[in-house]
């Protein structure tokens, strides 16, 4: 399973939904953050799809990972969002956080993505693009949670981890359907 490196914790356990272990980081590289996740097959069922995050939990199925143009269009899906598309602007990007923490090879895009979305596929399509790593997000108040900047009538301004850039680098494969 591939998700975004900020998420990981090298070495620790991962935990699902059950709270059970489904496995444990197998690499990670924060620096363009990107993890990868050594899962236990009896605990977690992978296969060719990106989920809607919808009631019935459906799905789209994923049959590549052909790379989507600057100026194409692009979707998340997130845990917290669900499923927002936008536009690709920009590849190759270098972004410093808030935190000072630089990461490279970023794609920019205008999809919504907030706190949770984190580590969810980028598709295009069929196609996988990537996984969600950053955005740059706003806030009414001081203690309202960071939201999109779409919410607030400006262009979302949303970054992920090429998934072909991840998949090159690791030796790792696609399931497709």
């Amino acid at each position: 399973m591939i998700t975004a490196g900020h998420c990981a914790e090298g070495g620790s356990p991962v935990l699902g939904f059950n709270g059970r272990q489904i496995g444990r980081w197998w690499l990670v590289d924060a620096r363009y953050d990107w993890g990868i996740i050594g899962v236990d097959t009896v605990q977690w069922e992978q296969g060719p799809w990106i989920s809607r995050h919808t009631a019935d939990d459906a799905v789209y199925l994923v049959r590549g990972s052909v790379q989507a143009p600057i100026g194409g269009s692009v979707c998340k899906s997130g845990i917290t969002t669900q499923v927002t598309c936008g536009v690709i602007r920009a590849r190759n990007e270098t972004v410093v956080l808030g935190s000072g923490k630089t990461l490279y090879g970023m794609t920019r895009n205008t999809s919504c993505q907030e706190p949770g979305d984190s580590g969810g596929p980028y598709f295009s399509g069929g196609q996988a693009q990537g996984v969600a790593t950053a955005a740059t997000t706003r806030r009414s108040n001081e203690w309202s949670p960071w939201l999109c900047r779409s919410k607030f009538g400006l262009e979302n301004i949303s970054w992920y981890q090429e998934i072909n850039y991840i998949l090159g680098h690791t030796g790792s494969r696609l399931i497709v359907d």
